[in-house]
């Protein structure tokens, strides 16, 4: 049909924009620091399970997400945290080295 184009859900193409980590990482960014909830917050709301409400409260400034709502967003956003030892940090004694 002449003239028609197609649609994509903001929703669906949220989600499929969010698969690529800079994107993934500059909308975690946009969310922490805009005091308004939007369209965005919701879809990520939706996907992680928490309410808008929640979400902002334990975003805000002051507040104390738990481990859970973190790595729900972390990968919700499809982020991977990771952690390796510091260089100053010294192993953790084997129970055979302390004899």
């Amino acid at each position: 049909m002449k003239g028609k184009t197609d649609t994509v859900k903001f929703e669906d193409d949220l989600i499929e924009r969010l698969k690529n980590p800079k994107f993934a990482a500059y909308f975690l960014s946009e969310i922490l620091n805009d005091s308004s909830p939007g369209k965005k917050e919701r879809v990520l709301t939706k996907k992680i399970g928490r309410s808008p409400k929640a979400l902002y409260v334990s975003l805000a400034k002051g507040g104390n997400p738990t481990l859970e709502t973190f790595f729900a967003i972390l990968d919700a956003l499809g982020i991977q945290l990771s952690a390796k030892a510091s260089r100053t940090s010294s192993p953790v004694p084997q129970e055979d080295d302390a004899a």
